[in-house]
């Protein structure tokens, strides 16, 4: 009987703590008015898939025609380092500015891969409003995306691109529960007389998020993505694709001005991929 009545002490002490404590990746998306952070991640990924590639032929007037489609293997890695910096201009506006710098694997067919370089501008916009009663919180960014020199195509002239993403949360003990909505445009891409338009899509995410304590968070949860296909001067080339992505992760708090997030995640479908990224916040 003594042991029971510690029991039910200790789990309601502890259901208390549960209450009080936000998951560190929830407690992130907070704005603070005046605060200035900086966010620096890096990420590896890898995918397959199939790729249509023109098959040429040489016809009588010695002009060069393609003449059909056919699908190859094509394997990719990619390599992402970004550096955001935030800042509170209100209890719910934040706005950022960062870079982004990838390396990515390029060829057909996989075998022939080679490395290669761009860079990007981001700025953005987070507007965010507090949980309240039944109502969840919501966190809203908008961000804007320019490309910027890249060894693939050095002569390209990248025009920039509408990012939009939103997160539900609601807490319902012992776990929040969270909703990620993004949707990013086709991105075009102007390289002499070739036209690109490549990069469009559309993600939802629902995640369970657990703060074991004040210093641990565990997060889990899966993503339904739908890409929209790539094309080349009005060609399809990559067709349009369905991934079911399966996401985990932990969030640390190092001090009371930093956090660490490790996320690893794994997709199937018409594309398969997986990737791992560690992503890490200080606050001055």
């Amino acid at each position: 009987m003594r042991t029971l009545v510690v029991f039910i002490v200790c789990g309601l002490f502890y259901g208390q703590q549960a209450r009080a404590q936000l998951p560190l990746n929830i407690e992130a998306l907070q704005v603070q008015r005046g605060e200035l952070s900086i966010d620096t991640g890096v990420s590896f990924s890898g995918y397959s898939r199939w790729q249509l590639q023109q098959q040429w032929l040489d016809t009588e007037n010695n002009a060069i025609d393609a003449i059909a489609d056919y699908p190859v293997p094509y394997r990719g890695d990619s390599l992402l380092s970004t550096l955001v910096v935030r800042w509170g201009l209100a209890p719910s506006l934040e706005v950022n500015a960062g870079i982004r710098r990838s390396w990515h694997s390029a060829g057909l067919p996989a075998a022939n891969a080679m490395w290669q370089r761009s860079n990007a501008l981001r700025l953005g916009v987070n507007y965010s409003l507090q949980q309240r009663g039944i109502i969840p919180g919501l966190v809203m960014n908008l961000a804007w995306e320019k490309p910027l020199k890249s060894s693939a195509r050095p002569g390209a002239v990248g025009q920039g691109s509408w990012h939009l993403s939103n997160t539900l949360w609601y807490p319902l003990d012992p776990v929040v529960l969270s909703l990620e909505l993004n949707y990013r445009p086709h991105l075009h891409i102007d390289h002499d007389a070739i036209r690109l338009k490549t990069g469009g899509g559309l993600s939802v995410s629902p995640r369970i998020n657990f703060a074991v304590n004040h210093r641990v968070t565990l997060i889990g949860g899966l993503g339904l993505e739908r890409d929209g296909g790539d094309y080349r001067n009005g060609r399809l080339v990559i067709r349009p694709r369905n991934r079911i992505r399966l996401l985990s992760g932990a969030g640390f708090r190092l001090s009371s001005r930093s956090q660490l997030f490790v996320y690893g995640s794994f997709s199937s479908g018409e594309e398969n991929t997986g990737s791992i990224s560690v992503n890490w916040r200080f606050h001055f």
